[in-house]
């Protein structure tokens, strides 16, 4: 017997919350409705959802702090954010805080329901493969062990260059500054580099400047004496020991204070450093990754320019998906080859529109976002035909036609009333097929009488 999913509905809107959970009744879910924070927090408190319809900027709460906090309450909800309108930026920042997908209003409610439909099948599958011995841990995720074969067609010339140089280098003992935005690859170069001849056996130790308050990265980098001053202090290893004749690898370089480059300057430049009053040495090298260029983070004063000199001994400048598309082919059948090494599935025909689908998306979560997309639709697929319908919402709708013959207005509004009317259409008619015709039965489950039915039923009639 199919599970019942619990929904909750987070929208200010009592009109707008009533069409939307008169929807997702009909349709057979478990529906909880609150429109101010307080009864948010109550109802995520009180119970668990497998969904969550969040309306951007609902309680008058920071879009990304409330999806940081249905998260922290239930890290395995999935999120749809319904927004009137959303940026590039905004996107981003939402999809890496959680959020399962976008919805831009007035978005059509067939469709909102179909998108619900596929996260459930897409989650519960992703059970059954969890279940039967499959991971989904990032070792796992195909973006992060793509394989490179030039045989199979890496049509991008950049690419193909970048990928020539991590084969020329990944077997000698040198820094490496890698660049790019946010999902481009940097992790995964990183770690590719690591497992060349020099230092596959050495340890890969990592440090996040990004997650790390700048009070605690000294301590964290370099260690020094636990409990000063007490009988039982010792000395406290930091990541630069730990690394040995390894990889320490130091992630949103920008990030880091410049005392602290200055510091780590130093050790690529004397080879040792001190720690709790002891010198040690330093027989390891670094890579690291920054979301902007060296250029724009010297400029800005983000970075040391002796650092950068020292650490550039090779830099990598990952291109973003969006301008390098014509990857697409090549990284959408390597991705199917190792999910189906993974899971056994089998490899599914791709249909056109799914090609075409793809294409005007800009890709905003770079090559990260294009491994998650593939993977949701290869789990939706089965080993059947993939097309643009397993696709996620965000992306079928970036290939809808825009109007260009209307430019933008500052009176555009949104018709609020007319989309109600239409969404009450859409359900008075869905209700009376299910009925059979029948206007009482139709009446009574939707809670209304049959003359305000009768009304209604003449006003579409005209």
């Amino acid at each position: 017997m199919k599970a019942i999913q619990n929904v909750l509905i987070a929208e200010e809107s009592n009109v707008a919350q009533h069409v939307l959970a008169a929807e997702y009744i009909k349709a057979g879910y478990l529906i909880r409705s609150v429109t101010t924070m307080s009864e948010l927090k109550n109802a995520l408190f009180m119970n668990s959802f497998r969904l969550v319809l969040l309306g951007m900027g609902f309680g008058g709460q920071n879009t990304l702090e409330l999806i940081k906090y249905v998260k922290s309450k239930n890290p395995a909800v999935m999120i749809l954010l319904m927004a009137s309108s959303l940026t590039i930026s905004e996107t981003i920042e939402y999809m890496k805080a959680g959020v399962s997908d976008c919805l831009i209003k007035p978005f059509d409610i067939r469709t909102l329901m179909k998108k619900t439909q596929q996260l459930f099948e897409a989650d519960e599958s992703e059970k059954r493969l969890n279940s039967s011995g499959q991971s989904d841990t990032p070792g796992s995720d195909p973006a992060y062990h793509l394989p490179y074969n030039p045989q199979m067609g890496e049509r991008n010339k950049l690419v193909a260059e970048i990928e020539n140089t991590v084969a020329s280098i990944r077997d000698y003992r040198v820094n490496v500054l890698i660049t790019g935005e946010t999902g481009t690859g940097k992790a995964l170069y990183s770690k590719r580099i690591h497992l060349g001849e020099a230092t596959a056996r050495e340890p890969f130790v990592p440090f996040n400047c990004e997650s790390m308050p700048p009070q605690e990265m000294d301590a964290a980098l370099f260690g020094g004496i636990s409990d000063p001053g007490s009988p039982a202090e010792s000395h406290k290893k930091g990541r630069v020991e730990s690394v040995g004749k390894g990889t320490l690898y130091i992630q949103e370089l920008e990030q880091m204070p410049l005392t602290l480059q200055a510091r780590l300057s130093n050790v690529l430049q004397e080879h040792n450093y001190e720690s709790g009053g002891m010198m040690m040495p330093f027989q390891g090298r670094i890579i690291a990754t920054m979301s902007i260029s060296p250029e724009q983070a010297i400029a800005s004063g983000k970075m040391r320019q002796d650092l950068y000199y020292q650490l550039s001994e090779v830099r990598l400048d990952l291109p973003p998906l969006r301008l390098c598309k014509d990857r697409i082919p090549f990284l959408t059948h390597s991705m199917i080859q190792v999910l189906n090494r993974e899971t056994g599935v089998p490899v599914p025909e791709i249909n056109d529109d799914f090609w075409k689908a793809l294409e005007p998306y800009d890709w905003p979560g770079n090559v990260r976002e294009f491994a998650n997309v593939i993977k949701y639709s290869f789990i939706l697929a089965g080993g059947k035909e993939m097309n643009s319908s397993m696709l996620p919402f965000r992306i079928v709708q970036a290939c809808v036609p825009q109007k260009k013959d209307e430019p933008e207005r500052e009176t555009d509004y949104f018709d609020l009333r007319d989309y109600l009317r239409r969404q009450e259409t859409e359900i008075i008619l869905s209700t009376l097929e299910k009925f059979n015709g029948n206007r009482a039965k139709t009446a009574q489950y939707l809670r209304i009488s049959e003359r305000s039915l009768r009304y209604k039923l003449e006003e579409y009639n005209k």
